[in-house]
């Protein structure tokens, strides 16, 4: 009896190594005021202020960023960048604006190649602007609209169409720029 003692006593270790081997499934938590907690949720972010469609051999739909900018101190631009890399960049320029109202314009288009490298398509589009509130003092105003046109060139042919919100211009004033919240006087040639 004495060997069974001391067989089962030096066994023990071993089944206790042998039970820490074994996976059980793990003991249930009560429910605490934090555990019931919601996760919190990344906050929803505002729409991007214009909306793309191309199809053709540069298929996109979706959101894009948009800044308009002068061009050649009488015309308007729009630059949207997509964020896709086949189609990178779209700019839509209407050479003389003159305020809200339906334009021809010109088409720019950037897509990739199949080795990577930027390519250009041009087309024609026409362009609608809206202004939905007089521009204040300074000139700037917030547009608006939207277009459609077609395009051709190294990185492709096909169709666009989009529109566009909260689209902040401010054109030349007296042949200067304007900044924003300061009006620009002209430098006199003899001093300032």
């Amino acid at each position: 009896m004495r060997r069974f003692l001391i067989a089962g006593v030096m066994g023990l270790p071993l089944l206790g190594l042998a039970a820490g081997c074994r996976e059980e499934p793990p003991a249930p938590v009560s429910a605490s005021p934090a555990a019931a907690r919601p996760v919190s949720q990344a906050p929803q972010l505002p729409p991007r202020p214009a909306k793309l469609v191309a199809k053709g051999q540069l298929a996109y739909q979706g959101d894009s960023e948009l800044r308009c900018v002068l061009h050649d101190e009488a015309g308007l631009q729009l630059n949207m960048r997509t964020g896709d890399p086949d189609l990178p960049a779209v700019a839509v320029r209407i050479a003389s604006y003159q305020g809200p109202g339906s334009y021809q314009g010109e088409l720019f288009v950037t897509g990739r190649a199949g080795s990577g490298a930027l390519q250009g398509s041009q087309g024609t589009v026409e362009v609608t602007v809206e202004q939905p509130r007089p521009a204040d003092a300074s000139g700037a105003s917030v547009l608006a609209g939207s277009f459609s046109g077609r395009y051709a060139g190294e990185a492709g042919a096909g169709a666009l169409e989009g529109r566009f919100t909260r689209c902040f211009y401010r054109p030349l004033q007296a042949g200067l720029p304007q900044l924003a919240g300061a009006p620009v006087r002209p430098v006199d040639e003899k001093g300032p």
